[in-house]
């Protein structure tokens, strides 16, 4: 079982999703996830997990602020493999990961125009780094 807290914030560029009002977005998200690994070999690891989260999208307007609340529930993939062992329990790993994410926010009270685009939608991530292990 895994806990995990992110942040992550971008430039809005032109759209037509919530009449274009805003410069900037930060995207909170923090939840669980059940994951089991499955070694290959003595070097490669896959694991496969599920999870939930809490997700809170805030958009900006110079300093005023727009909140959209949301959960999802997803899907996550991890390829490992050890690079480099030290000593006897640290480790460098390579990492290649991806997720599928769905986002929901049945809640969420907007006009009809916008409301496809803000209630629901369906998301990935791709993700290829370095992963120190130290215990």
């Amino acid at each position: 079982f895994g806990l995990f807290i992110s942040r992550n914030g971008g430039q809005v560029g032109e759209t037509e999703i919530l009449g274009d009002f805003f410069d900037r977005v930060n995207w909170q998200s923090q939840g669980g996830m059940l994951f089991y690994a499955i070694p290959l070999t003595d070097k490669f690891v896959i694991e496969a997990g599920l999870g939930v989260a809490v997700n809170t999208m805030t958009h900006f307007d110079g300093e005023n602020k727009f909140r959209l609340n949301y959960h999802s529930f997803f899907q996550r993939t991890r390829f490992k493999y050890q690079l480099h062992q030290l000593e006897n329990r640290n480790a460098l790993h390579l990492i290649l990961s991806g997720d599928l994410n769905m986002v929901r926010g049945p809640r969420i009270r907007i006009n009809e125009d916008d409301r496809k685009y803000v209630q629901q939608g369906l998301y990935s991530n791709f993700s290829l780094g370095l992963a120190f292990s130290f215990f």
